[in-house]
């Protein structure tokens, strides 16, 4: 099913799995048969390709949550996840959307580069390129 094709059944099936507070990567069936990656639009411009994982079903769950006009409910369940680049990069958007900016950021643009350096909780910073 794709995400987007039913949302709602999609949102309720990925929080069943949030909920449960594993990782799906350490299941058996998925170790044995998923040798798969999702690919997740987190941000404008931004793509994720994650292995099915803890991680790859809550940013799909936050991006779903986003989609609803939940974005109190995104930030919720991002922030529960591994701080990665992805992670930054989501709570970022999500942050900026709500108003609520608690990090650090500066930009410096250098050679169609900006970089953006973000701290979250001390930890995560990410230079994207800008055409």
């Amino acid at each position: 099913m794709m995400l987007t094709s039913d949302q709602p059944t999609a949102t309720r099936l990925l929080e069943q799995a949030f909920a449960l507070g594993g990782d799906p990567a350490t299941d058996s069936f998925v170790r044995k048969y998923l040798h798969t990656q999702l690919e997740l639009s987190i941000a404008p411009g931004v793509t994720a390709e994650l292995p099915i994982n803890r991680d790859a079903v809550g940013l799909a769950l936050a991006e779903l949550k986003q989609d609803a006009g939940e974005a109190e409910e995104a930030i919720d369940v991002v922030e529960q996840l591994e701080p990665t680049s992805y992670a930054a990069v989501s709570l970022a958007e999500l942050y900026s959307q709500v108003g609520r900016l608690p990090f650090r950021r500066r930009a410096d643009r250098h050679d169609g580069t900006v970089l953006v350096a973000c701290a979250f909780e001390d930890h995560a910073s990410l230079a994207i390129p800008i055409p």
